[in-house]
């Protein structure tokens, strides 16, 4: 089961709005805004839908970030403050599989051996309303929309049920029990971690308690890294208190495995985000103690001789460790399954290279088990190029998009809008690369210091999806330069906005057109107009005479087997593949095409 829409009516400034999950495929989706501009509003909906047994933790830790949920005037919508009589909702729309109905009917034979259950539809559909009164909350109400009939042994007929029936509210139960996705909302990953972790918290109370609960849940989730068979009283609570010469061999032992697992997984990424070489000096390692409290479990940075808490290294380490601890390492929990993460601004402490390193992070965290992040970003260094299917730009009326002034405040124009990135580009015909729209509503120049990148300009989205797809994923492991993709929109005759760019910027690029007519008259046009150097500019068919487009490099046994005869069905194919790093099956025809595509472009870019 997974999420596939949400829709928010009256949340805080949103008046009417919705987030489709299954337009685009892949399992990571970029809120795109400036500073204002809602996307925090959106997530914080989202999680406002499903509390759940972190809810009260992360209201512990992140504070003020959390404290909507608990005062519920702060919901309305501003320009209705002093005297709002009507409703906030949240409603969600999930997947629902035959492999989640089976779930559901066994376990509904177990409560009910008598009976036999059977569920129509794909969907289930969940509400939540809050429904006020001159700005005073009367009720709160939950909806849960999903067919299910049932029969008595021995009957022929199958009689819907409703709401009010045990079996109906039994169902509701065992769909939050064991398919609803876990909502997981960080505002941040910036909080004091604790110097200790008690493995017998009975001596602890109230928030204390809840704490170091959630934390000893993340011992756990290291020591399964090491040997999932293995848990923390039996393997190392119990062995401490009996405080024999083997059991606490056996106790080191296991916790220098403990530390050098996290080591290997987060200080090599730590140094790669950090472009510096593997620092064997470096070490995570966790030790134990005893306080008044109990024996408890402790973090530190092992750096030569010296030893440091967590809570003492720089916000970007601190940021980058507790996501690993809290996203990544929890998103491979077996009982935990399609986990829906939700990142504000993250790696916001974290320069620009470290924040693209991010973004490989998150493939990692929404690998497993089906998992889906939604993060918001003001960074265009924190936005992946072939996520942009699965990105949605937010904007605020209330804010001045277009430069004109705004002398007052008018609470009665607040509106946040959420528009997907592909409806946004369309809505722009003026942008002349698929990529120009994200730059400008995130209002980004480049700096005279700033590194912009040798790219290859081709003419459509669909051209990136394949070739990075090919360069990326399938032949992952060969280089072929470090260069990047810039789609036009209109084909080729839209790329004059970023080919005046790259030529007043001085870098390094070459185009690629496609072979037929129009590719023809195209390159003529470019050379004559911008005077581009015949290294500057190529058609497909300077590579092989037979590429006359990027889908002609497809062999045809290939486009049988995946039914790839449309170009949309290309497009949305390689597109999803690309996103979920999937390899594929491929004939030696297409992979040699699209290698001697790779080694012409690397070729070029290195001249």
């Amino acid at each position: 089961m997974k999420f596939i829409k949400f829709e928010f009516q009256n949340f805080k400034g949103i008046n009417k709005a919705e987030i489709n999950l299954e337009r685009g495929g892949g399992n990571v989706f970029t809120l795109i805004g400036l500073n204002e501009s809602g996307k925090t509003t959106f997530l914080e909906a989202i999680s406002f839908l499903m509390e759940n047994s972190d809810t009260e933790t992360h209201k512990n830790l992140f504070g003020e970030s959390f404290s909507f949920l608990d005062d519920t005037t702060k919901l309305i919508p501003l320009k209705y403050f002093a005297n709002f009589n009507s409703n906030v909702s949240v409603k969600a729309t999930l997947s629902f599989s035959n492999d989640d109905k089976n779930i559901l009917i066994e376990e509904l034979k177990k409560k009910y051996p008598g009976k036999d259950f059977r569920f129509g539809g794909n969907k289930i559909i969940i509400e939540k309303i809050l429904s006020y009164n001159n700005s005073v909350l009367k009720n709160t109400s939950h909806y849960w929309t999903f067919d299910i009939d049932m029969r008595i042994k021995g009957e022929r007929r199958f009689k819907e049920i409703r709401a009010k029936i045990p079996e109906w509210q039994e169902c509701v139960k065992l769909i939050k029990e064991y398919l609803i996705p876990h909502i997981n909302y960080f505002p941040s990953f910036l909080f004091n971690f604790p110097k200790e972790i008690y493995l017998d918290s009975t001596q602890l109370q109230g928030q204390d308690k809840l704490l170091n609960d959630y934390y000893k849940e993340i011992l756990k989730d290291i020591l399964n890294t090491t040997d999932p068979t293995t848990d923390l009283k039996t393997h190392i609570l119990d062995r401490i208190k009996k405080n024999t010469d083997n059991d606490m061999r056996m106790v080191y032992h296991l916790l220098n495995q403990m530390g050098d697992s996290f080591s290997k997984n987060f200080l090599k990424r730590w140094n790669e985000i950090l472009k510096q070489p593997t620092d064997y000096k470096k070490a995570i390692i966790i030790g134990y103690g005893k306080t008044d409290k109990g024996y408890y479990l402790s973090f530190k940075l092992k750096d030569g001789v010296d030893e440091y808490y967590i809570s003492e290294r720089s916000l970007g380490f601190r940021w980058f460790f507790s996501f690993v601890l809290f996203a990544e390492l929890r998103s491979k929990r077996q009982n935990e399954k399609n986990v829906l993460f939700l990142l504000d601004e993250p790696a916001s402490n974290l320069h620009a290279s470290a924040q693209i390193e991010i973004l490989k992070s998150f493939e990692r965290t929404t690998a497993n088990n089906n998992n889906n992040i939604i993060y918001s970003t003001h960074s265009h260094y924190l936005i992946n190029p072939n996520w942009l299917e699965n990105a949605f730009i937010c904007q605020n009326k209330l804010m001045d998009y277009d430069g004109n002034k705004i002398d007052t405040y008018d609470s009665s124009k607040a509106d946040i809008l959420i528009t997907p990135y592909r409806i946004f580009v369309n809505d722009h015909p003026e942008k002349t690369t698929f990529y120009q729209p994200v730059l400008d509503i995130l209002e980004y120049r480049p700096c005279a210091l700033e590194n912009i990148p040798n790219v290859v300009i081709m003419e459509g989205k669909t051209d990136n999806y394949i070739i990075s797809y090919f360069k990326e994923v399938m032949f992952e492991s060969e280089k072929y330069g470090d260069f990047s993709i810039i789609p036009g929109i209109g084909g080729c005759n839209s790329l004059d906005g970023v080919l005046r760019l790259y030529l007043g910027w001085s870098r390094k690029f070459i185009i690629i057109l496609d072979g037929d007519n129009a590719g023809e008259i195209a390159y003529k046009k470019y050379k004559e107009e911008y005077l581009l150097a015949d290294d500057q500019i190529y058609k497909l068919t300077d590579v092989d005479k037979t590429f006359l487009k990027i889908e002609t490099l497809i062999a045809k046994d290939d486009i049988d087997l995946y039914s790839l005869h449309k170009k949309k069905a290309i497009d949305t194919f390689f597109k999803e593949k690309l996103s979920t790093k999937t390899k594929i099956t491929l004939s030696d025809t297409t992979i040699n095409n699209f290698k001697l595509l790779l080694h012409f472009i690397s070729s070029k870019m290195t001249v």
